[in-house]
This record gives C-alpha cells, sequence and structure tokens, in this order.
C-alpha cells in the first residue's frame, strides 16, 4: 500500500512539473483529472440535510472558500479565546432534497446563539446602527459631541470597553480596519445596559502597515491614548501567548478534513486552488501576527513603517548612500539641493534631520512620491523658493507627505507644489497632493496648483498654521483638515478655482476646532468652507464667493461665523445632516454680509441657525 501511494506520488509530481508553464490552465482543470485526493483519506464529515419543503432551517450556509476555507473558523476559536459572544460553527457536507451539495461552513444563527444565553441574558438585542439607530443614539451623541473629558467618562457606561478592546485586537490580526461599522453587529446586553461587540466574520486581509481605523466609533474611542494603550496591551499579550496555538489549530483544522475538501468536486475551486489558498493564507496569518506586534508596542517604542523596512533604522549615511540626490551634513542631518529629476518613490526614515535648500527644483515623473518619516524643513526665508513639479506637464506625481513625526515640525516656507494627485504608499492612503499624517507643520508663503486627487492638502492627527498661501486649480478640495486641535489656524490665504472635476471646496474640516480667519474663497464648485463631523471652528473675517454654499455646518458640529462677507453665491449660510449616524448643525452667526446670494439661509429641521446680527 505504501509503495502505490508512494508511485502515486511520483506521478503526481511529474504531472505538476509538466503542467507548471500552464498555471492558467491547470487552475481551470476539473479536479477528476487533479488526483491529490487519491493519496489522503476521505475524510468522514457531519451531514446536514435539508428538506425544503419545511422551510427555512435556523442555521447560516457561507462557502468555505469565502474566508480562505479555514480562516473564518480560526477567527472563531480566536474570539472565543477572547470571550467575545461567537456563535458556532463547523464544516458540514450539506444534501438538499438529498441532492449533494458539497462541504459549507455551518452557522447556528444569532437567535439560538442568544437563546442559549452563552455570556448573555436571554433576552439580549442583536443590533446594527444602520437597522436601528434609536438605540445607538446615545452611543453616537457621545461620539460626536462629547468633549475627550466627557467622552472618556462617558463612552466605559455605553459600551462594554473591555470587549471593544478585543475586537479591535482581532480585528487587527485579520488585517481589518473595520471600515463600515454602521453595518457591525453589536448586542445590548440588558444585564448590564451597555452594547458589547460581539464575533464580526472578517474576511482575512494581509496587514496593512500604517494601521489606522477607519470607524466613527473606533477613531473616537482610540484618539484617547489611555484606551489604545488598553487595548495594545491585550494585542501584544495575545500575540505573546496565542499566536503559536492560532497557528497549531490552524494546521489540525486542515490535517483532519482536507481529504474530504480534495474529494468535493463541487467546490467553487478546484483542488490546485483549494491548497495554494490554504498555503497562502497561513502565510498571511503568520505575516499578520508580525506586523501587528509594531502596533502593539508601548507609546515611545513604536517604529514608523515604510516600503523598505530595514531602512527605517538606517541612519543619515546609509540613506545618502542609497539616495544620491541627498547630500549628507553631519550627524542625522541631509539635505535636497540643486534641480533633481526623481523617477522612483522615496521613503527617508524616521530620525532624521531633513533640509530643502532654498532654490531647489524636485522634478517628479508619474506617479511618484516622497514620503518622510522625519520632519522636513523647507524655509528658504526671502531666497529663491522649493519647487515640486512634473517632468511631463500631461502626467501627474503623487504626494509630497510627512508621517509620524510627534511633537516634532515640520516648515514649509516659500515653497510650490504643482501638479501631484494622491497615492498608496505602504498601506497609506494618500488623498493629498501634500499630505501630512499625525505630524505637525507650519506652512507659509506657499502655493499649491493642480492636484489631481481628492485635496491639494491633507492635514490628518497634526496641529497646523496654514498662512499666506495660494491654493488655485485643484481638481477638488484644496484643504481637507481631519482631527486637528484647536490651534490649528488657517489665516490670510487665497483660494481660487478649486474643484473643477467634482464638487470641491475651499477648506473641509472634520472633528477638527480651528480657526479659519481672513481667507479670501473664490470659485469653488462646492462649499467655500465645510463643516462637518462635530467640528467646531471658528470662521471670521472671510471673503467668500461664487461658490455653490458660502459655508456649511453639518452632521453635530457648531461653528462661530462672524464678520464674514459671501457674495454671489447659491447659498449663504447652511446647516444640516448628510450623515444619519450624527445630528444636524448649528450656526451662530453675527455680523455676516450677505451679497447676491440667492438664498441666504438654509437649514433643515436638525439643524439651528443662531443670527444674532445682521448687516
Amino acid at each position: 500500500m505504501k509503495r502505490n501511494k508512494l508511485i502515486l506520488l511520483l506521478l503526481f509530481g511529474a504531472l505538476l512539473f509538466a503542467l507548471s508553464p500552464f498555471y492558467r490552465s491547470l487552475s481551470k482543470l476539473p479536479d477528476v483529472f487533479f488526483f491529490p485526493y487519491l493519496l489522503f483519506p476521505n475524510d468522514s464529515l457531519p451531514e446536514l440535510r435539508i428538506d425544503s419543503s419545511r422551510g427555512n432551517v435556523d442555521k447560516i450556509l457561507s462557502s468555505p472558500s469565502e474566508q480562505s476555507y479555514y480562516f473564518g473558523l480560526l477567527n472563531r476559536y480566536r474570539a472565543q479565546k477572547l470571550g467575545l459572544l461567537t456563535p458556532g460553527a463547523r464544516f458540514m457536507k450539506i444534501f438538499v432534497d438529498g441532492s449533494d451539495r458539497g462541504i459549507f461552513l455551518v452557522s447556528d444563527s444569532w437567535t439560538s446563539t442568544i437563546k442559549r444565553g452563552e455570556r448573555v441574558p436571554d433576552n439580549a438585542e442583536i443590533a446594527r446602527i444602520t437597522d436601528h439607530p434609536e438605540k445607538f443614539a446615545a452611543l453616537m451623541k457621545a461620539v460626536a459631541g462629547a468633549d475627550d473629558e466627557a467622552f472618556k467618562t462617558a463612552i466605559g457606561l455605553l459600551i462594554n470597553l473591555d470587549k471593544f478592546y478585543k475586537w479591535s485586537a482581532l480585528a487587527i490580526l485579520s488585517g481589518y480596519a473595520g471600515e463600515d461599522f454602521e453595518t457591525t453587529e453589536m448586542i445590548f446586553n440588558t444585564a448590564t445596559g451597555k452594547l458589547e461587540m460581539v464575533f464580526a466574520d472578517m474576511s482575512l486581509r494581509r496587514f496593512q502597515d500604517d494601521y489606522s481605523e477607519k470607524s466613527i466609533l473606533a477613531k473616537r474611542i482610540f484618539s484617547i491614548t489611555e484606551f489604545r494603550e488598553k487595548r495594545n496591551q491585550i494585542l501584544r499579550e495575545y500575540i505573546q501567548e496565542q499566536a503559536g496555538n492560532d497557528l497549531r489549530f490552524y494546521d489540525s483544522l486542515y490535517k483532519e478534513t482536507r481529504g474530504a475538501f480534495l474529494s468535493d468536486f463541487g467546490k467553487e475551486q478546484n483542488n490546485f486552488i483549494f491548497l495554494k489558498q490554504v498555503k497562502d493564507a497561513r502565510r498571511t496569518i503568520a505575516d499578520n501576527f508580525s506586523a501587528a506586534e509594531l502596533i502593539s508596542r508601548p507609546a515611545g517604542q513604536h517604529s514608523a513603517e515604510q516600503k523598505d523596512a530595514a531602512s527605517l533604522s538606517s541612519g543619515a549615511r546609509e540613506f545618502v548612500a542609497q539616495n544620491s540626490m541627498f547630500a549628507w551634513r553631519g550627524e542625522n542631518t541631509v539635505a535636497l539641493s540643486g534641480v533633481q529629476v526623481i523617477a522612483n518613490d522615496i521613503i527617508i526614515p524616521p530620525y532624521l534631520r531633513v533640509i530643502i535648500d532654498p532654490g531647489t527644483v524636485i522634478y517628479l515623473k508619474k506617479g511618484i512620491s516622497i514620503v518622510s518619516y522625519s520632519p522636513i524643513i523647507a524655509d528658504t526665508g526671502y531666497g529663491a523658493p522649493i519647487r515640486f513639479l512634473r517632468v511631463s506637464p500631461y502626467e501627474a506625481w503623487g504626494s509630497f507627505a510627512v508621517v509620524h513625526t510627534a511633537d516634532s515640525k515640520s516648515v514649509l516656507n516659500n515653497i510650490e507644489f504643482n501638479g501631484g494627485s494622491g497615492d498608496l504608499i505602504k498601506g497609506i492612503v494618500f488623498t493629498g497632493m501634500v499630505a501630512f499624517h499625525n505630524a505637525d507643520v507650519e506652512i507659509t508663503n506657499a502655493i499649491f496648483k493642480n492636484a489631481g486627487d481628492d485635496d491639494a492638502l491633507n492635514i490628518k492627527y497634526g496641529k497646523a498654521s496654514v498662512t499666506n498661501s495660494f491654493f488655485g486649480d485643484n481638481f477638488s478640495d484644496a484643504v481637507d483638515i481631519d482631527w486637528s486641535p484647536p490651534e490649528t489656524v488657517v489665516a490670510h490665504n487665497k483660494f481660487y478655482n478649486n474643484g473643477y472635476g467634482v464638487g470641491g471646496d475651499g477648506i473641509d474640516l472634520s472633528w477638527s476646532d480651528v480657526s479659519i480667519t481672513n481667507n479670501e474663497i473664490n470659485g469653488c464648485t462646492d462649499k467655500g468652507i465645510s463643516v462637518g463631523e462635530s467640528s467646531k471652528p471658528i470662521i471670521k473675517n472671510n471673503l467668500i464667493s461664487n461658490c455653490d454654499i458660502g459655508v456649511a455646518v453639518k452632521d453635530s458640529s457648531e461653528a462661530e461665523i462672524v464678520g464674514n462677507i459671501i457674495r454671489d453665491s447659491r447659498v449663504g449660510i447652511a446647516a444640516y445632516q448628510k450623515k444619519s449616524v450624527f445630528g444636524g448643525g448649528v450656526a451662530n452667526i453675527d455680523g455676516n454680509i450677505l451679497d447676491g446670494v440667492r438664498i441666504e439661509y438654509e437649514k433643515d429641521k436638525l439643524s439651528i441657525l443662531n443670527i444674532i446680527n445682521i448687516k
């Protein structure tokens, strides 16, 4: 018997070798011609027989291939270890009216799981925010409207934070950022009066190096350092204690069921693809442990990341050796000067001091970006300007970006950015031609023109001062600011003809309490100033003209709008709800001049216009 198996294995290897140049054809080859199932016993699986005439079965059936075959059960195993409520599931052979339909992942419904009273009362309720917004009203009010101290107190009364931390750790290990929290299922525990995160199906994804929360709730919770560190501790401990167990579970599950899958000729992919997916998924699971460990490190121990991880620890000399257009200027200082043509992305590691000399002209080829994990000083004073330009007038370059520089501030003075767009670098999505993510910056006397992506300038999680600068002829928004502190200032700038490609704003705010004063905004296809997602800016002494809406205040935001002039626009000042998870907007209006405006004030029933003085 062993000899026969050896002969079959040799024949199978010879067949693979002969057909390997024809991968695409091999991936479509019927299983009857691709016979590794002969080498393994046909592992027996439990059967579920369904009589369609008797109505629905209280089970949920899904194709194993949708979750990389074994990852779905591995993630349930993880969720159970973390203490999250998890419906039972197993692989079963399905027969419908006697007909063999193949192998499915069969899961219990939430109704039956809750009725069993596992960790929750049997009258607990499962809900999604999109289906039952009234159940989440208090939670979303805290997320949108409370300051940090009030939020820290309130959020623990509304949601089980320990379960949320564990759910987030599970998501990170899956490579899942929770982009759509509004459709994520939560449970209302009637014993505690709190919402709890429960197991959620997450497809396996390769970990994105610059992981950041996508959902509104996760962003708000983990903007609090204390909460983020608690989540990271759970993640750290899980990786240290459970990584090996997870991989052993995966391997054991594969060993126990591979014969059944290889013999299942009705599955969506043939055996060649099945074996490849199982192998690739295991590699991704292992890689995600390594990548997630970086996130879990205590504050102050994080390593910024980039395309080549080794270059993050390279010093100034090593960086210059690899990037000859830079010059070494002692210790950790590197400099860029003269006229340079850049044909490949440049990633600048952390812990350097980066100087761009006066008069430097940088030509970037199509899609090429510069991303720095160190602050950049590009301050010419009254010298010749620094310029970033296209090599070809018809081919936009990527992004100029600075990320994760903590309290070290970048300075841009007397500089022009012309013809960039955006980029995706090592999992970081840059929607700005110029982008500062978690990086403070001072910008003055700058020019931003002909940006081809969402934003000419994008600020996220950083303090910024943007003054005496020009924004013109950009495809969409000129300035987009997200999660910036009250010290952020946008003042004495000029905005002309922004949003020619799609609806574009002069200044777009989310979750930011900033000062916007003495700007001139002329010609936006959407809003002169857009205030959204719980922002609380001061908007004072600006001249806004030729926009669809002068100032819009929406989605639980409140703006002080004082002494502005709004001309030749469809709507002067508007307040409304745009996203259902928020409330309306509040505009406190004092001493503004509206001239040539078709509709001076506009609001919906959820919003408030407090008009104190009209000139």
